[in-house]
């Protein structure tokens, strides 16, 4: 068996943010994948319909709402 360690504060995903939400989506079992907006027209032809986005993620457990603002997105998914 191998030791694993997590780091960070949480999950983030297309199932919503925190432990439960991930593990009620892993019982569950199902992808939750939403339409990609396409009208944009730089998209291929044969590429992607759908993904699994990750919507807006309430930081305030962890970050001031001022420091939350000025963080990229990447960086928000991070915390």
């Amino acid at each position: 068996m191998r030791t694993v360690a997590i780091t960070g504060l949480g999950t983030v995903g297309s199932y919503g943010s925190g432990g439960e939400s991930l593990r009620e989506a892993l019982l569950a079992s199902t992808l939750r994948l939403s339409e990609l907006d396409r009208s944009a027209g730089y998209h291929l032809p044969q590429g992607s319909r759908s993904a699994a986005l990750v919507g807006p993620v309430d930081l305030s457990p962890w970050l001031a709402p001022a420091a939350a603002r000025r963080m990229s997105l990447p960086s928000r998914l991070a915390v």
